[in-house]
């Protein structure tokens, strides 16, 4: 009932034609909401309306636009930055979980500016000169939102490779992984299962070695060699590691912080489980893994219900895999 109405002020507001960034910040809000409790295909929807709301006003102009820092107030323009920015990760993430359509923004170039460190604008002490580009954001030290921003250029390249053979794509996963690991060493994730980089460059290296990818879904009598990369095997790892009982319990006490991007990594992470069931890699509890995975979605449905939906089709493609398994 709440959802309903407020997407029914919103539609009121935007029907009026008074567009603003603070009404921006309300839709990006309502279009989480929508993915993380399963709503499609209106999150879809939504963060299409956002990136053509957003290029309306303007806001997508931020991000390289020098003559702007000269004529909008520093705090303004930030704002516009991270809304923007917000806005094309979204779109990205949308779009990995179901690779066959097609992006809504245009990729950020070099020169664009990514957001200043969280805590330093949180606390009001950012300033222009603060600002560094998407160049120059593997040689210095950047928040946690500018290096989820920083990642997004290999989010599209994974989108736009996903139809090609495995050896093709290895050094991409590399890449992705070598990002994460800098991100770690900068201290931007506390917890695996708490940071949306690792979670979204996790889907992307799965999104990369799914078989789906790289066919057709009509195409159902071509032969489909199963593969599992190391990189898809470093994924599940870090996405059972913080299963354990020790940080598990933390999880399920903090889960209000949870985002709504972990749930399709932990789906992902099951399906390739499942796929490498009759062949598991050694040193990995395939089973033991897929036992973890469930129970994690199953406790986080409680925060988001979109984990239920991801269960349920995990489910259902563990049916699937034990029919076509010899």
């Amino acid at each position: 009932m709440l959802y309903r109405t407020t997407k029914q002020f919103y539609f009121d507001i935007e029907s009026s034609g008074r567009f603003s960034v603070q009404t921006l910040q309300a839709a990006i809000l309502i279009a989480i909401y929508e993915l993380g409790h399963g709503i499609y295909p209106a999150a879809i929807i939504s963060v299409a309306n956002c990136a053509r709301i957003g290029t309306l006003i303007g806001i997508d102009k931020s991000l390289s636009s020098w003559d702007l820092m000269s004529r909008v107030p520093w705090i303004e323009l930030e704002e516009h930055r991270r809304v923007w920015w917000a806005i094309i990760i979204l779109d990205r993430f949308m779009n990995l979980c179901y690779p066959k359509r097609y992006l809504v923004t245009r990729d950020p170039d070099p020169e664009s500016y990514l957001p200043v460190d969280d805590d330093d604008w949180d606390s009001g002490l950012s300033k222009p000169e603060h600002a560094v580009t998407l160049r120059l954001s593997s040689q210095v030290h950047i928040g946690r939102f500018a290096r989820f921003a920083h990642a997004v250029p290999l989010f599209s390249q994974a989108l736009s490779r996903s139809g090609e053979e495995p050896h093709n794509t290895a050094q991409l996963r590399r890449t992705i992984l070598s990002l994460i690991n800098l991100g770690e060493t900068e201290g931007v994730t506390n917890r695996v299962l708490f940071c949306t980089l690792n979670a979204v460059s996790y889907i992307a290296v799965f999104v990369l070695d799914s078989p789906s990818s790289r066919f057709d879904t009509e195409d159902y009598g071509r032969p489909r060699e199963e593969f599992v990369s190391p990189e898809t095997i470093s994924a599940l790892q870090h996405a059972v590691k913080v299963m354990t009982r020790e940080s598990f319990e933390s999880i399920v006490h903090d889960c209000e912080k949870l985002s709504p991007f972990l749930l399709h990594m932990l789906y992902k992470a099951l399906v390739a489980c499942f796929r490498m069931k009759q062949n598991p890699p050694a040193g990995l509890d395939v089973a033991l893994n897929i036992h973890s995975l469930k129970m994690a979605l199953e406790r986080f449905s409680s925060r988001w219900l979109v984990a239920g939906t991801y269960l349920l089709l995990a489910k259902r493609q563990e049916v699937f895999s034990l029919i076509e398994s010899p």
